[in-house]
């Protein structure tokens, strides 16, 4: 049997670690994954080559990966970011991780809540907001903390423009995701 490369020793190492994930889920990658498969040479040389794209610190995602709408392409990101980070994606990074439309919305960045007072930190492509986040408001989507959809609608309807923030509630409303109610206590 030939040697088909790096790449399908990674997806078939990440398809027999994760069954019945789908192959965008699976090219996110840990250095420490990539040299469990290859040398340190070889890893810079696919970066180099960009074949593999660097979206956080330790954390890599095939190149091929990186075409499509642009919450896809942020939802990689949030999650390269999320796997590495103590703190919560919230704001528009978990809608978009909760399967949220956000047209018009501001993408550039993945957002985070950390506890403390003082305003927001930009960090890089990171932006940290503080405040208090009650626990009760916290969820896990593909492993990586995030804001729930009450709290991540309220979020997005403070940042984000207002055709974002009414598509955003208007399907997590229409797929059940939320009820009226829900969005009241997390705007309280």
């Amino acid at each position: 049997v030939e040697d088909l490369g790096v790449f399908h020793r990674l997806a078939k190492k990440c398809l027999l670690r994760r069954p019945g994930a789908t192959q965008a889920r699976c090219m996110l990658y840990s250095r420490s994954e990539l040299l469990e498969i290859s040398s340190a040479h070889e890893l810079r040389g696919l970066i180099r080559d960009g074949a593999l794209v660097r979206l956080a610190r330790g954390m890599y995602v095939d190149g091929l990966d990186l075409s499509g709408w642009p919450e896809q392409i942020h939802a990689v990101k949030a999650r390269a970011h999320g796997r590495r980070c103590a703190h919560v994606l919230s704001h528009a990074s978990a809608a978009v991780l909760h399967g949220l439309p956000l047209p018009g919305a501001d993408l550039t960045e993945v957002h985070f809540s950390r506890p403390g007072h003082g305003g927001n930190d930009v960090v890089g492509d990171r932006r940290l907001h503080a405040g208090e986040l009650d626990p009760r408001w916290v969820t896990l989507v593909d492993g990586v903390r995030v804001t729930d959809v009450p709290r991540t609608l309220i979020d997005v309807a403070r940042t984000q423009p207002h055709l974002a923030a009414v598509a955003a509630i208007d399907a997590a409303l229409h797929r059940g995701l939320v009820d009226p109610a829900a969005l009241v206590e997390a705007f309280e």
